[in-house]
């Protein structure tokens, strides 16, 4: 397994615990609220980027990156700027 999809699971994994913790709240059992937030999770990501991500475009590629392109990046290049600040932000989410 790549360490970027190791990462992305682990913070997937962190983002929705409180899901999973709020369901099992309501009596329901741990192991079917996972496979409930995965399959609503999977179903809701690519329904996101299709609505989210239609950005206007004149033509030039910069301007094809759609809302959830730009809300990346926008959070994603201060991180990657350095060595230091993704290896920190790993340290924090792993």
């Amino acid at each position: 397994m790549s360490p970027r999809t190791l990462a992305v699971a682990a913070i997937l994994a962190y983002l929705l615990d409180p899901v999973v913790d709020w369901l099992e709240h309501k009596q329901v059992p741990r192991t079917r609220a996972i496979i409930l937030v995965f399959f609503v999770a999977v179903m809701l990501t690519p329904w996101l980027m299709l609505r989210l991500g239609q950005g206007k475009s004149h033509g030039h590629a910069h301007d094809r990156i759609g809302l959830l392109g730009r809300i990346y990046v926008a959070v994603a290049r201060p991180i990657l700027a350095s060595r230091t600040r993704s290896s920190l932000f790993l340290a924090v989410v792993g």
